[in-house]
């Protein structure tokens, strides 16, 4: 039964980390799409200035 519990243990702290692996790198790729989106935006303004 100790045996039982410990990869059951083991499993759920694998997965606990997977599942904030995922998180963190959709958190970091949102992050790079808002400065992508940001400097679009700045960019179609000053072209809209020039026109």
């Amino acid at each position: 039964m100790g045996y039982f519990s410990l990869v059951v243990i083991i499993i759920i702290v694998f997965s606990l980390f997977f599942i904030l692996k995922c998180l963190y790198h959709l958190k970091k790729n949102s992050d790079i799409r808002i400065k992508q989106n940001e400097q679009i935006i700045h960019l179609l303004t000053e072209q809209r200035k020039k026109d």
